[in-house]
């Protein structure tokens, strides 16, 4: 057998008080080629801690075995453990004289439910149950991965507590497990007849917005889904699920929630606004329309955001280009209000686009003021298309915020949109309490809204409430025209 253990048998000798104490194993691979442990089925008097992943040929390895019993006695205990480098299994041997028990001592396997374990393993099957490593609760609502060189195989935030393996094709996989709060597992399992109950301990990750908590009842998958093989030019392993499920319900009549009829728009109404005449010749514009210019000292002499008036921006713009964004020109008048806003702001201030639809993605990152050329390019070349999952945008935004955070000026973010998320990780819920923490640290949110339909003016309107933000309707040229300078002149105004 290709494997050497040291010791053979452990010995505890005679013990009083006995305390659950360990039982140290060095396991030494003296094959030529890599050996990883099967898991070890739960019992109720013995836990078992084995390697994780592979031990290479000539390396060693530590086995801790902790034994638990409310009865003295002679002890004499026996277990079998199994890895890839032997049809043979490694004998565990425990030996020693228990004299009287400890009053703190553990009775039998802790932190495990083990009514459902017992189940699992009189049924035979080979199933996953994952437990917080801290109260060592049954939790679910993870996502598991599997995979090797011939599958990928995923189950998202299922509702289950028993995770049954028996249907996954036999063979050793590398499984990742993870779910928002917690810090990501990822080992290596044998499918097969021994497997039996794997449990895993997820740890707890310290509070951020990346922790934000799934609602409860949305977006389950109870079921492993077979993923494409990945390559180099494959999109990720989210984009794999999304396309699986569109293909899914390809025959079926899909109705977002924010989203009734998509049409193309006529923009012929749509019009540039016009550029206000100065004693300087700009090609941008300058004075938009609506705005309150009494004050002479709003701007400077070049049409720009005068700096003794106005400290610094840190602007991220998150934009909603999710197909429903065309109708009503609801985009094209975004462009202008978002062109009229660039139009007054300076070498100091800094601007962030960021688009999102079925993904997000930074589409100008970080630009100064001045750049007017490549901020107007950029703000034309929106187009709106897909759907409507936004908590990843606000998050990067939320990211990137912190990143060009300017102190004393004003850091926000303005988030255009005409309804919900419809994000599968996040509730409403969670992103209220975002931008409650985020105003806290400084960053604050604004909304422009688009459309009048009750839940979502609701959802716009608390996540400005709770961001320390302002909630801003673009319904007309008009408005557009003016809206969001006078925003950033709000909120940008020297205290």
């Amino acid at each position: 057998m290709a494997q050497e253990l040291i010791p053979r048998v452990y010995n505890f000798g005679k013990v009083s008080m006995w305390n659950n104490p360990p039982a140290r194993f060095e396991f030494t691979n003296t094959s030529t080629s890599p050996v990883i442990f099967l898991p070890v089925p739960y019992q109720q008097n013995i836990q078992i801690t084995i390697p994780k992943g592979y031990i290479e040929p000539g390396e060693s390895a530590e086995i801790v075995v902790h034994y638990y019993t409310d009865e003295g006695g002679n002890l004499n205990i026996r277990q079998d453990l199994f890895h890839s480098g032997s049809d043979d299994p490694l004998k565990i041997i425990l030996k020693g004289r228990i004299l009287s028990i400890h009053p703190d001592a553990y009775t039998e396997c802790p932190k495990v439910d083990k009514s459902k374990a017992d189940l699992r393993l009189e049924s035979g099957l080979a199933s996953l149950t994952v437990y917080d490593k801290e109260t060592g609760l049954v939790i679910n609502g993870v996502d598991v991965l599997l995979q090797n060189n011939e599958r990928r195989l995923v189950m998202e935030n299922t509702r289950k507590e028993l995770i049954e393996l028996s249907g996954i094709p036999l063979g050793l996989y590398d499984i990742k497990i993870s779910k928002p709060g917690y810090k990501e597992s990822n080992q290596s399992i044998y499918v097969n007849r021994h497997s039996g109950a794997i449990a895993v301990y997820l740890e707890r990750a310290p509070i951020s917005e990346e922790s934000l908590a799934r609602s409860s009842e949305e977006d389950r998958n109870d079921e492993f889904i077979e993923l494409e093989p990945e390559g180099k030019d494959d999109m990720d392993a989210i984009e794999r699920l999304r396309k699986w499920t569109d293909e899914k319900y390809k025959n079926r009549k899909i109705v977002e929630r924010d989203v009734l009829v998509i049409t193309e728009a006529d923009t012929s109404e749509i019009k540039e606004p016009e550029i206000a005449s100065s004693e300087v010749d700009r090609t941008d514009p300058s004075t938009p329309e609506g705005i309150e210019t009494s004050t002479i000292d709003d701007l400077d002499g070049s049409g720009l955001l005068n700096s003794d008036k106005y400290v610094a921006n840190n602007l991220v713009m998150l934009i909603d280009v999710s197909g429903s964004m065309k109708i009503r020109e609801k985009l094209d008048l975004l462009k202008v209000s978002t062109k009229q806003m660039a139009g007054v702001m300076r070498s100091q201030d800094m601007l962030t686009i960021i688009t999102y639809s079925s993904r997000s993605e930074v589409v100008l990152e970080s630009c100064p003021g001045d750049q007017k050329e490549l901020i107007f390019a950029t703000i034309d070349s929106l187009s709106a298309k897909g759907n409507s999952f936004g908590a990843e945008g606000m998050l990067t935004a939320y990211r990137i915020a912190h990143e060009n955070f300017i102190a004393g000026g004003n850091n926000q973010i303005i988030l255009a949109t005409d309804g919900l998320f419809n994000s599968r990780e996040v509730s409403n819920k969670d992103l209220y309490d975002l931008a409650l923490v985020e105003h806290s640290k400084g960053v604050s949110i604004s909304v422009i809204g688009f459309g009048k339909k009750k839940e979502p003016r609701q959802f716009m309107q608390t996540i400005a409430a709770r961001g320390g933000g302002n909630f801003i309707e673009i319904n007309s040229p008009a408005q557009a025209r003016s809206a969001l300078v006078t925003e950033i002149m709000e909120k940008a105004l020297v205290e």
